[in-house]
């Protein structure tokens, strides 16, 4: 017994694929879409969700990957990292300055009473 969840957590391909035959011998196979985004277009997802006429057309767009070098250069990824938390910090640096200069007049204001 597994107390109920939303995510899975195996250990072993065995648990795995046993979780995985358990779920499809739960659902009818007329219930079930094995959706995979670089094979299957929108249509036939609009298809299986009887959504009729399809907004979209074709197969998912991909997303742009900004970090798709982070991969095959991981110390050019590092450097990147350093580098922005650099900036981060003169930022900071700089917006903590625009304040000290802002709140300047505020601070040479005498109480009078």
């Amino acid at each position: 017994w597994q107390d109920p969840s939303t995510t899975i957590d195996p250990k072993t391909e065995e648990e795995f694929r046993s979780f995985y035959t358990k779920v499809d011998d739960y659902f009818p196979k007329e219930q079930v879409f094995q959706w995979d985004p670089r094979t299957n277009t929108l249509e036939e997802l609009c298809a299986f969700l009887e959504i009729s006429p399809c907004p979209k057309k074709g197969k998912v767009p991909k997303a742009i990957n900004t970090w798709i070098f982070e991969r095959d250069f991981p110390i050019a990824a590092n450097a990147v990292i350093v580098l922005r938390l650099f900036l981060h910090w003169v930022n900071w640096k700089l917006l903590g300055g625009l304040l000290s200069l802002a709140s300047r007049p505020c601070r040479g204001r005498q109480k009078t009473d």
